[in-house]
């Protein structure tokens, strides 16, 4: 499509997935009850525990109102913030050094293409869904037997 009434092929792109995420969002927002007692797929009982959750989060809400310095350094103090912080650093250090180192270390090694490379790369990617999957069949004793 590139070319086509005067616009690139990454603007084609640009405005394809912006005019989808767009359209998705105004649907939702159409489609979607606006509360639980309007939703037709949950039972009575589901509906009353969503309601009962959602009216205690406003009671919690309207009571802690202070969001100022204190508030944020209170935070800051928590261990498990930080915990969590340095989990999600370590995460996403993993996940990009995969992502963006795999493929030029298979091409470098392997003596590959760019796309015999992506797909090579993309190998490691096809086993948490398959994981997932074949995990609720599969009974996991014997799994967790050798790493403890």
């Amino acid at each position: 499509m590139a070319g086509q009434r005067y616009v690139s092929g990454w603007q084609w792109v640009f405005l394809i997935e912006g005019g989808l995420a767009g359209a998705i969002g105004v649907a939702s927002f159409v489609l979607m009850p606006t509360s639980p007692a309007k939703a037709k797929w949950l039972d009575a009982n589901e509906k009353r525990v969503l309601a009962a959750a959602i009216e205690r989060d406003q009671d919690r809400s309207a009571e802690s109102s202070d969001h100022g310095l204190r508030a944020v350094l209170a935070i800051l103090r928590n261990p498990q913030v930080w915990y969590y912080c340095l989990v999600y650093a370590l995460m996403m250090l993993g996940f990009y050094s995969v992502t963006y180192w795999l493929p030029q270390i298979i091409k470098l090694k392997l003596h590959t293409g760019s796309v015999a490379s992506s797909l090579l790369s993309a190998i490691p990617w096809s086993w948490p869904p398959q994981r997932c999957w074949t995990s609720r069949a599969t009974p996991r004793g014997a799994e967790a037997a050798p790493s403890s």
